[in-house]
């Protein structure tokens, strides 16, 4: 069925742009073989981690700013909440308006991953243990020990 229906899209596409490189393909299997099929996929998983990195990078520092001032805090929160609101589908219709087409995986990985990041991030800072925080400065440690023992340490737990 599905090679029926490749073969029907790659006889059928009339826009100029071919579905498949392949003009008779006979299986979508057919294209594993060809090097415009990696080619793609190269490009499509680089555009995703460029934009996961981005959200990646952008929930850290804004949960670290919002950790330090509380009303840095309440202005991050309410378009953090409004794209966590926003169906993935609706930001893809939104984002083909703002995003030229070919940047639009690395805009959609960045926006969706962002709010999770920040979120649990700025959640495990507020929640970092009071006693661990008073252990550092007891023990004076430098301000580079200080976060390595109380935050990078402690998220470290989980993850191994």
């Amino acid at each position: 069925m599905a090679c029926i229906m490749a073969d029907y899209i790659c006889r059928n596409f009339k826009s100029g742009i071919p579905a498949f490189t392949i003009a008779d393909s006979q299986c979508p299997f057919s294209l594993l073989k060809t090097y415009a099929y990696y080619k793609s996929l190269s490009y499509s998983l680089f555009n995703i981690s460029i934009g996961f990195f981005t959200g990646l990078f952008a929930g850290v520092v804004l949960a670290v700013v919002a950790s330090v001032n509380t009303f840095l805090q309440s202005v991050i929160d309410v378009p953090v909440k409004i794209i966590r609101s926003i169906p993935v589908a609706s930001f893809i219709i939104l984002a083909l308006l703002w995003v030229d087409s070919a940047h639009l995986s690395t805009f959609i990985a960045a926006i969706t991953i962002m709010p999770v990041i920040y979120t649990n991030t700025f959640s495990g800072i507020a929640h970092t243990d009071s006693q661990m925080k008073e252990m550092a400065e007891v023990f004076h440690f430098s301000p580079f020990k200080k976060n390595w023992f109380t935050y990078i340490c402690l998220m470290r737990l989980p993850i191994f």
